[in-house]
């Protein structure tokens, strides 16, 4: 899959960088699709956190809610945090606008992003596709910059909120 390409070339990209990686993984309740012990909890092989990386747990589509990101951010002196993950309408989406409400200059990296096929409330279904892009073009406008993997810390330094690559 092209998203899972581009996550593994963005944290390969990050790591040869230097640049702290946090991961935040979402948990649900037992005998949920996000059960603790199924394998939609467990870290995705393109994406296992090295010992060197923190590793957060979420229960809420945000990776902000109870999982002390910010605070984690915060004691990194990050200020422009990169987001990358599933799915982008919702955990991705969620994410970034509670970056920039605190005060955070967020990016997406959008090759490394996906989301699935929904309903569109009227009997009808979007296509996957449509729906990942209509959420990068609506982060975007005024929420994070928007780039892919392979553009990630040479061309983020200098571009702000709001810029679409």
């Amino acid at each position: 899959d092209a998203a899972l390409r581009g996550l593994s070339a963005a944290l390969a990209r990050a790591r040869a960088a230097g640049v702290p990686v946090l991961h935040v993984h979402h948990h649900g309740n037992a005998g949920t699709p996000f059960d603790p012990a199924g394998a939609l909890a467990a870290p995705l092989p393109e994406a296992v956190p090295l010992p060197s990386e923190q590793r957060l747990v979420k229960r809420m589509p945000s990776a902000f809610s109870g999982t002390g990101l910010e605070e984690a951010l915060r004691d990194l002196g990050v200020a422009t945090p990169v987001f990358a993950g599933f799915m982008t309408h919702m955990c991705v989406s969620s994410a970034v606008r509670d970056a920039l409400e605190r005060g955070f200059q967020p990016w997406v990296v959008g090759d490394a992003c996906a989301s699935r096929p929904l309903p569109d409330g009227r009997g009808g279904v979007l296509d996957a596709e449509v729906v990942h892009r209509a959420h990068l073009a609506s982060l975007a406008d005024r929420f994070a910059g928007v780039l892919d993997s392979g553009e990630l810390w040479t061309a983020a330094a200098g571009c702000g909120p709001g810029t679409a690559r």
